[in-house]
């Protein structure tokens, strides 16, 4: 899905989303928490457990992906 289409889902679920394109390393994927705070949307890294990187700033291919999908822990 396309990510307007994932963030809203992810805040009624309360979850967060990640870009599933075959291109993106599966080790690591972006998996992002959209916020509406000061903190904007942050990225969470899932092997960091606890550590939050706040102000994710996407490229235009991360906003243009129809790859999207909801992340739940």
């Amino acid at each position: 899905m396309y990510i307007h289409e994932a963030v809203k889902q992810a805040l009624e679920q309360k979850c967060y989303i990640t870009d599933k394109r075959p291109d993106v390393d599966v080790d690591t994927p972006l998996v992002i928490e959209p916020t509406d705070t000061h903190m904007c949307c942050i990225l969470h890294h899932p092997r960091q457990k606890g550590k939050k990187y706040p102000f994710w700033h996407p490229s235009a291919r991360d906003l243009m992906s129809d790859t999207w999908e909801l992340f739940k822990e």
